[in-house]
Protein backbone atom coordinates (compact mmCIF):
# COMPACT_ATOMS: atom_id res chain seq x y z
CA UNK A 1 0.00 0.00 0.00
CA UNK A 2 1.41 3.38 -0.93
CA UNK A 3 1.06 6.57 1.06
CA UNK A 4 -2.11 7.58 -0.81
CA UNK A 5 -4.52 5.01 0.65
CA UNK A 6 -3.67 5.93 4.26
CA UNK A 7 -4.19 9.63 3.44
CA UNK A 8 -7.64 8.88 2.00
CA UNK A 9 -8.51 6.83 5.09
CA UNK A 10 -7.23 9.57 7.43
CA UNK A 11 -9.34 12.13 5.58
CA UNK A 12 -12.44 9.94 5.85
CA UNK A 13 -11.90 9.24 9.54
CA UNK A 14 -11.70 12.99 10.21
CA UNK A 15 -14.72 13.58 7.94
CA UNK A 16 -16.80 11.02 9.85
CA UNK A 17 -15.88 12.74 13.16
CA UNK A 18 -16.82 16.17 11.75
CA UNK A 19 -13.17 17.19 12.27
CA UNK A 20 -12.76 19.91 9.65
CA UNK A 21 -9.17 20.73 10.54
CA UNK A 22 -8.14 17.06 10.46
CA UNK A 23 -9.83 16.50 7.09
CA UNK A 24 -8.33 19.61 5.52
CA UNK A 25 -4.81 18.60 6.65
CA UNK A 26 -5.01 15.79 4.08
CA UNK A 27 -6.10 18.11 1.26
CA UNK A 28 -4.37 20.37 -1.22
CA UNK A 29 -5.39 24.01 -0.50
CA UNK A 30 -7.44 24.08 -3.73
CA UNK A 31 -9.10 20.67 -3.20
CA UNK A 32 -12.61 20.27 -4.53
CA UNK A 33 -15.43 17.84 -3.83
CA UNK A 34 -18.15 16.65 -6.17
CA UNK A 35 -21.46 15.24 -4.99
CA UNK A 36 -24.33 13.94 -7.07
CA UNK A 37 -26.23 16.70 -8.84
CA UNK A 38 -29.49 15.40 -7.38
CA UNK A 39 -28.41 16.42 -3.88
CA UNK A 40 -29.27 19.94 -2.66
CA UNK A 41 -25.59 20.91 -2.21
CA UNK A 42 -24.12 22.53 -5.32
CA UNK A 43 -20.78 21.05 -6.38
CA UNK A 44 -18.01 20.90 -7.51
CA UNK A 45 -16.93 23.26 -4.80
CA UNK A 46 -14.02 23.69 -2.39
CA UNK A 47 -13.79 20.96 0.24
CA UNK A 48 -13.36 23.68 2.88
CA UNK A 49 -16.76 25.12 1.89
CA UNK A 50 -18.75 21.89 1.57
CA UNK A 51 -17.62 19.97 4.66
CA UNK A 52 -18.99 22.53 7.15
CA UNK A 53 -22.34 22.43 5.32
CA UNK A 54 -22.44 18.64 5.67
CA UNK A 55 -21.34 18.76 9.31
CA UNK A 56 -23.95 21.41 10.19
CA UNK A 57 -26.89 20.14 8.12
CA UNK A 58 -26.54 16.36 7.96
CA UNK A 59 -24.70 15.09 11.03
CA UNK A 60 -27.23 16.57 13.54
CA UNK A 61 -29.86 14.31 11.98
CA UNK A 62 -28.14 11.35 13.68
CA UNK A 63 -28.63 10.61 17.37
CA UNK A 64 -25.69 12.22 19.12
CA UNK A 65 -24.48 13.54 15.77
CA UNK A 66 -22.66 10.24 15.24
CA UNK A 67 -22.87 7.13 13.11
CA UNK A 68 -20.74 4.03 12.58
CA UNK A 69 -18.72 3.43 9.44
CA UNK A 70 -17.19 0.29 8.02
CA UNK A 71 -14.67 0.46 5.22
CA UNK A 72 -15.64 -2.35 2.87
CA UNK A 73 -12.74 -2.10 0.40
CA UNK A 74 -10.07 0.13 -1.04
CA UNK A 75 -8.39 0.16 -4.41
CA UNK A 76 -5.44 2.28 -5.47
CA UNK A 77 -4.25 2.83 -9.04
CA UNK A 78 -2.84 5.64 -11.16
CA UNK A 79 -2.71 8.21 -8.35
CA UNK A 80 -6.32 7.57 -7.33
CA UNK A 81 -7.85 5.79 -4.37
CA UNK A 82 -11.34 4.31 -4.31
CA UNK A 83 -12.84 3.66 -0.89
CA UNK A 84 -16.13 1.80 -0.53
CA UNK A 85 -17.76 2.17 2.86
CA UNK A 86 -21.04 1.72 4.68
CA UNK A 87 -22.47 4.24 7.14
CA UNK A 88 -24.97 3.07 9.74
CA UNK A 89 -26.70 4.90 12.51
CA UNK A 90 -29.93 5.86 14.18
CA UNK A 91 -31.59 9.06 13.07
CA UNK A 92 -33.16 11.48 15.54
CA UNK A 93 -36.49 10.41 14.03
CA UNK A 94 -35.86 6.92 15.41
CA UNK A 95 -35.36 5.44 11.95
CA UNK A 96 -32.30 3.39 11.10
CA UNK A 97 -29.85 4.60 8.46
CA UNK A 98 -27.77 2.12 6.45
CA UNK A 99 -26.17 3.37 3.24
CA UNK A 100 -23.27 2.39 1.01
CA UNK A 101 -20.88 4.95 -0.42
CA UNK A 102 -17.93 5.11 -2.77
CA UNK A 103 -15.40 7.92 -2.66
CA UNK A 104 -12.77 8.49 -5.32
CA UNK A 105 -9.76 10.52 -4.25
CA UNK A 106 -7.37 12.12 -6.73
CA UNK A 107 -4.04 13.42 -5.49
CA UNK A 108 -1.66 16.24 -6.34
CA UNK A 109 1.83 16.10 -4.84
CA UNK A 110 0.62 13.58 -2.25
CA UNK A 111 -2.36 15.66 -1.07
CA UNK A 112 -6.03 15.13 -1.91
CA UNK A 113 -6.93 17.42 -4.80
CA UNK A 114 -10.36 16.13 -5.82
CA UNK A 115 -13.00 13.98 -4.15
CA UNK A 116 -15.96 12.45 -5.93
CA UNK A 117 -18.63 10.89 -3.72
CA UNK A 118 -21.17 8.33 -4.93
CA UNK A 119 -24.21 6.97 -3.09
CA UNK A 120 -27.89 6.17 -3.39
CA UNK A 121 -29.02 9.78 -3.52
CA UNK A 122 -32.73 8.97 -3.36
CA UNK A 123 -32.20 7.07 -0.13
CA UNK A 124 -29.98 9.80 1.35
CA UNK A 125 -32.38 12.58 0.36
CA UNK A 126 -35.38 10.75 1.82
CA UNK A 127 -33.56 9.89 5.04
CA UNK A 128 -31.54 13.03 5.68
CA UNK A 129 -32.72 16.01 3.72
Amino acid sequence: MSTLTPRARTFLQAYWRADLEGALKECHPDATIELARSLPISTPAPVATILPQIFNNVYPKFEGGRFDVTIDSTLEADGRVLVEYTARGKLVTGASFDCGYAAVFEFLNGAIARIRMYTDTRYVAAALM
